[in-house]
């Protein structure tokens, strides 16, 4: 089973001018709406919406963002180095609100012209992308009757609780190789490598999914690299300059070396993924 995900979606009517990318048809929509756009204002502050909204500042347009949670990315990278993306996002003009939910959309007639938050507050703007996340395709796992959380729900080998079906992809929720907590991934590298995986499976090699997971993202005009994955993390080295363009944060749990989060620092993020791949890893 390799259903994927599909784009969340806000819980209001939705007027001309909002977008969601999700296939190559929506990203041709939002480039063309962008050519005639001169306010974007970008609902979700994870890799995507903050890579669109870095896309559409270069391009000269005033961005605002805004973001449900305390901090960007606040899924996806430990609060140093979602602080520092931040700081170099609102340095290029982008500007950032935090704990922000919205309510309702304002409409010009039929058009969107804004946001309502809570409070009553209005951010105008005459174009929206929405990046809230995506939600897995469960339906035909659920049919089938196998188990479903967060995901269709998989053993560490990728099979579900009946041995002839596997689930892969951003559909999967598996257990995580060195601590078997449960995770469902969102990416290609994920997806890829599991495909392989199941296909080593399916010709009779076993063993367990063990494949380091690792990310990037463009955005605040340099590249995020992350390998292995921080949640759980209680100790951080913040090495590198946020001024000097380029840094890396290296996330500990309990002594062990557990993920490491770059920017422009391609070296130590290769270097990162030797490590993180080894059976033992630095402390």
């Amino acid at each position: 089973i390799a259903t994927g995900a599909r784009n969340r979606r806000l819980g209001f009517q939705h007027p001309r001018r909002v977008h969601y990318l999700r296939s190559i048809d929506d990203a041709l929509a939002l480039d063309q709406a962008l050519e005639t756009s001169r306010r974007l204002l970008v609902i979700g502050a994870g890799f995507l919406g903050l890579e669109a909204a870095s896309t559409a500042r270069e391009l000269g347009l005033e961005v605002e963002v805004v973001e449900a949670g305390p901090e960007v990315m606040g899924r996806a990278v430990s609060a140093i180095t979602a602080s520092a993306m931040a700081e170099r996002l609102r340095a290029r003009g982008v500007r950032i609100h935090t704990n922000s939910a919205v309510v309702g959309f304002a409409t010009a007639g039929e058009t969107f012209a804004g946001v309502w938050l809570e409070g009553q507050e209005l951010i105008e703007a005459d174009l929206a992308v929405v990046s809230i996340g995506v939600e897995p395709n469960v339906e035909l796992a659920s049919q089938a009757g196998l188990a479903v959380c967060n995901g269709v729900v998989v053993d560490g080998s990728l099979r579900t609780a009946d041995a002839r079906i596997f689930a892969i992809g951003d559909c999967a929720a598996f257990p995580h190789y060195r601590d078997g907590t449960m995770v469902r991934l969102e990416s290609v590298q994920n997806a890829v490598d599991q495909g392989r995986h199941v296909a080593g499976s399916i010709l009779g090699n076993s063993g367990r999914y063990s494949s380091l997971p690792w990310f990037w993202s463009e955005q605040g005009g340099g590249r995020l690299q992350i390998a292995g994955l921080s949640f759980g993390a209680n100790d951080w080295v913040f090495r590198g300059s946020n001024e000097g363009g380029d840094f890396s944060t290296f996330c500990f749990r309990d002594g062990k070396l557990i993920a490491v989060e770059s920017l422009a620092r391609p070296a130590d993020h290769m270097a990162a993924r030797r490590c993180l791949s080894s059976a033992t890893g630095p402390s």
